[in-house]
């Protein structure tokens, strides 16, 4: 499980029994509605992050949480392997006193849920990780963390907190489009 091909293989999807059976993986499932101008609809979505946990994960009482920019092409990312994300965390956790999660994102890095490429910076991928970061939590016994996001993981943090979260201490938004609609309309 701790080959590059299996950390890049984002976009498998995995039952629910699958993703369990792996570590530092969680099972999440996300219900919302969507609100348009003359109704609304139910949305549903389920699938299995991954995460990458610095060693003092459970142990050190402050958590930091951190979810990476948007993946630009395949093999983008400097720490493409399981082994180079978790050493990433360490350095991370070593440098601020805090045990670190780094939370890869849905499609990418073993995470399934929703395709990378065509879902990001949508309501199924904010949920998706809004879901994860409580599960997580939940696993390692937190009650509140610390959140960073660079790029469109910035834009991920600014709509987690439109999600009604009152469990994270300090939220830090690099670089991030927090108004994505907006920016859409620009484009």
């Amino acid at each position: 499980p701790n080959t590059q091909a299996d950390v890049k293989a984002g976009n498998k999807e995995l039952s629910q029994a699958e993703c369990e059976s792996k570590p530092n993986t969680v099972w999440v499932a996300a219900n919302w509605t969507e609100k348009g101008v003359f109704s609304e609809s139910a949305k549903s979505t389920s699938g299995c992050i991954r995460y990458f946990p610095s060693s003092d994960v459970g142990t050190n009482p402050q958590l930091m949480l951190y979810v990476e920019g948007d993946m630009v092409e395949p093999g983008g990312y400097k720490f493409a392997t399981y082994k180079q994300q978790v050493a990433q965390a360490n350095s991370v956790a070593k440098g601020n006193g805090f045990a670190v999660v780094i939370i890869a994102r849905p499609g990418v890095f073993g995470s399934t849920g929703a395709n990378h490429w065509s879902d990001r910076r949508t309501p199924i991928e904010a949920n998706l990780i809004n879901a994860a970061v409580t599960a997580i939590k939940a696993k390692h016994g937190y009650q509140r963390a610390h959140i960073a996001g660079q790029s469109g993981g910035g834009g991920l943090i600014a709509a987690m907190l439109t999600l009604g979260r009152d469990d994270l201490d300090c939220v830090a938004i690099a670089s991030g489009v927090s108004a994505v609609r907006l920016r859409t309309m620009d484009l």
